[in-house]
């Protein structure tokens, strides 16, 4: 008895630590931890989503997806690993098509670099702003694929404040260049600042500041969309723009269905209402009173009798 207590007590301790390891990593989680914890326990979220993202940061796109959708079969209403999963579908596609580009044009024997490319190349890496974006967009027309041409753009839309859209062609880069450390130092740049954005729109009490953070901090798929999109709706209502309010709470109550308060402001900008039952009440007290039977008084003028109670 005294055995298989010690021999419990040793299993709860070693599924805590993996727990700890697993989420508390630094950079990337300990993926042996995270599946001993999720082999002991699958319903655990916290456990599954940190080893989803140690997976994404590896390029192991395919198993996150079934990671993902293990996740929601146990828990189907989770919004954040629905999302989670949209996104990595949505790369995989793109993933795939890339690969049929790249196999259609080695079959064609055009795997010369057109100079107009080149040029485009040269353009999109030296110049700066909107004159840089145009020629990095104008070569990923024809390569769209090419990890140049895309951190490139990466650095243009950074340096435009265009954050979000800087981390998503660093990422599609960094699946080309896994290995290349200045382009996953930018991507961490660019996704700090994001951080940063995002928590000033949240916690930041100048209205007009605070409105331009989430903007810029709006990010399809993170995990803080849902709250950026609320809070978005609060300072735009404060701004009485309200058809922009109204889609803002209208994204946030996608993400979080059973959010009652951002059903509630949703509710109310629409202008639908609660039924009001002072008429009700009114017409039922108003038959009521036409219910009750009128008395009919008859006086007499025969003089009274003495003996006779009236």
């Amino acid at each position: 008895m005294t055995v298989l207590l010690v021999s419990i007590l040793c299993g709860v301790q070693t599924s805590g630590n993996a727990a700890v390891s697993c989420i508390s990593s630094t950079g990337k989680a300990d993926i042996d931890a995270c599946e001993q914890v999720l082999k002991s326990d699958p319903r655990d979220r916290k456990v599954r989503i940190a080893l989803t993202q140690a997976l994404i940061e590896l390029g192991r796109h395919e198993e996150a997806v079934s990671m993902l959708r293990s996740g929601l079969e146990i828990n189907p209403e989770d919004w954040q690993m629905r999302n989670m999963l949209k996104l990595e579908e949505s790369f995989l596609e793109e993933q795939n098509w890339s690969e049929k580009q790249r196999a259609l044009r080695a079959s064609s024997g055009t795997g010369k670099v057109d100079p107009k490319i080149k040029v485009n190349i040269i353009r999109c890496t030296k110049l700066k702003g909107e004159s840089a974006l145009s020629a990095c967009n104008e070569g990923l027309k024809t390569r769209p694929d090419d990890p140049d041409l895309l951190m490139g753009k990466g650095d243009a839309l950074f340096g435009m404040n265009r954050v979000t859209e800087a981390i998503l062609s660093y990422r599609s880069a960094r699946e080309l260049r896994p290995s290349n450390r200045e382009l996953a130092k930018r991507l961490r740049r660019a996704e700090s600042k994001r951080n940063t954005l995002s928590g000033q729109c949240l916690k930041s009490t100048k209205r007009a500041g605070a409105l331009e953070a989430c903007n810029m901090a709006l990010l399809k798929g993170a995990p803080d969309e849902p709250r950026i999109q609320k809070r978005r709706g609060d300072l735009l209502t404060a701004d009485n723009k309200k058809a922009e309010a109204l889609q803002a709470y209208k994204e946030a109550g996608r993400l979080m269905p059973s959010d009652k308060d951002i059903n509630r402001k949703i509710a109310s900008l629409e202008g639908r209402r609660t039924p009001d039952t002072t008429t009700k009440t009114t017409t039922k007290i108003a038959v009521k009173a036409e219910s009750i039977p009128k008395i009919r008084v008859v006086y007499s003028n025969a003089p009274l009798k003495p003996g006779i109670t009236y």
